[in-house]
């Protein structure tokens, strides 16, 4: 039942944020955006859905959920990392630093995000599982201002900058 679920959840969410293309967007931070964006409708419509893969990621130490989630993890990492190399292949980002490295920072921004918006109680996941509301229910602003924030500290580390 509980692989079900993760399947079913993950083609959910992959169903909005998988229609997206790099090269639709002028910069890879507008793309990066629009994931977020693509993720609150998945949330919104699907707050059941939404709700499992939050607490999923919340348990990733659990005996009972590690394996799957470094699986998922892993398949993420490889994703971003798919993403950096466009960028270095247009010379966008920098060359200077491995893609797993720069892949994993990216994968763990949105985890760290997600983290400290639950830390500073932005969003309450209990909370709102329990009122069958989404993740981020009234909390969209406050979602995307901290991508924006999150996005000026971290694009310099990537700019492609020729010396």
């Amino acid at each position: 039942l509980f692989l079900f679920l993760l399947r079913e959840c993950k083609q959910k969410k992959l169903n909005y944020v998988g229609s997206l293309k790099r090269e639709d967007f002028l910069t890879f931070w507008d793309f990066f955006r629009a994931l977020f964006e693509h993720g609150l409708a998945f949330d919104q419509n699907h707050p059941y859905h939404s709700h499992f893969l939050h607490n999923l990621a919340q348990n990733v130490n659990s005996f009972s959920t590690r394996e799957w989630f470094a699986e998922m993890e892993k398949q993420t990492l490889n994703a971003f990392a798919a993403m950096v190399q466009y960028e270095v292949d247009h010379h966008h980002f920098r060359n200077d630093v491995d893609l797993p490295t720069m892949g994993y920072i990216l994968q763990n921004m949105g985890m760290a995000i997600q983290k400290q918006l639950q830390l500073m109680g932005t969003i309450n996941p209990q909370e709102s599982i329990q009122n069958g509301l989404p993740v981020y229910y009234k909390k969209e602003k406050e979602l995307m201002d901290m991508v924006n924030t999150y996005i000026r500290m971290i694009q310099p580390a990537f700019q492609n900058n020729p010396q």
